[in-house]
C-alpha cells in the first residue's frame, strides 16, 4: 500500500514520530507544500498514484 503524506507547514517532533509509525508497512512518500517552487503537477499524480493519502496541517 503506497500512503502520500502532504505537510502545509514543517512537522513538529510529534508529528513526525506518528507518520513514521503510520508509515511502518508498504510505501511512503512526502510532499512539502510550504517549501517554494510548488510543482502541483506532481501532487496531482502523487495523490492519484497513492492508495493512502494523509494531509497534516
Amino acid at each position: 500500500m503506497k500512503t502520500l503524506h502532504i505537510f502545509r507547514s514543517e512537522p513538529v517532533p510529534m508529528t513526525i514520530k506518528i507518520v513514521r509509525t503510520a508509515s511502518s508497512n508498504g510505501e511512503n512518500g512526502q510532499f512539502k507544500l510550504y517549501q517554494e517552487d510548488i510543482n502541483y503537477d506532481r501532487l496531482v499524480n502523487e495523490i492519484f498514484s497513492s492508495d493512502r493519502v494523509i494531509c497534516w496541517w
